[in-house]
């Protein structure tokens, strides 16, 4: 849906459909892993703000007025964001959870920071973008979906609490049943964590 929104009456307007969902990505990302929490909304001038070093083809005094044309236009014509007076925010909140899901599922630098370092893995505001990106990590390959999987499970660390295991558990068993739909499956003699398979984290 999100990429047919882009697309739409792209021939009318100056951003591409591909420049338009990676500028939203960035904008999602951002309000998603905001230090105070995740954000649901934000001025239009701190969404200009957030965006504006990535128009880097513009000289940087005119970034920010580039990035507020782009919010303009994106508004009109493709809908992912509207506005309620001077603050902006996506049309619906599961297109923000994507967004910001598919922009983790490309920064593999930031994502264990974020979601292990951090410990936003089982916040419940990160519920949904943790799931998104289990499937996106998926559909770009098993080994990206089984290291996903093994750093949740291999950071429980062998003393773990038996309420952090259930919790550890309870998630990974949630991703697996969404990824039925790719039939993946933890492998018994390569599984994720070195081996140890879920049924092991809870005795």
């Amino acid at each position: 849906m999100l990429e047919w929104l882009a697309a739409a009456r792209e021939e009318k307007r100056i951003t591409p459909a591909k420049q338009c969902l990676d500028l939203m990505q960035h904008l999602a990302y951002t309000m998603q892993s905001d230090p105070k929490g995740k954000l649901a909304e934000v001025t239009r001038f701190a969404a200009a703000r957030i965006l504006a070093p990535r128009f880097r083809g513009v000289p940087e005094d005119e970034q920010h007025a580039a990035a507020e044309r782009f919010l303009d236009e994106e508004e009109i014509d493709s809908g992912i964001l509207v506005s309620r007076g001077d603050t902006l925010r996506f049309w619906h909140l599961t297109f923000q959870e994507y967004l910001a899901a598919a922009a983790l599922a490309s920064r593999d630098a930031n994502r264990p920071r974020l979601l292990f370092d951090e410990k936003k893995l089982y916040l419940p505001e990160w519920r949904e973008t943790v799931l998104l990106l289990a499937g996106i990590l998926c559909t770009q390959g098993q080994e990206r979906i089984d290291a996903f999987l093994a750093g949740i499970l291999d950071g429980l660390g062998n003393d773990a609490p038996l309420a952090t295991r259930a919790r550890a558990a309870g998630l990974t068993g949630r991703i697996l049943q969404d990824l039925q739909s790719w039939n993946y499956r933890i492998d018994s003699s390569g599984s994720p964590s070195g081996g140890r398979n879920l049924p092991e984290v809870i005795p």
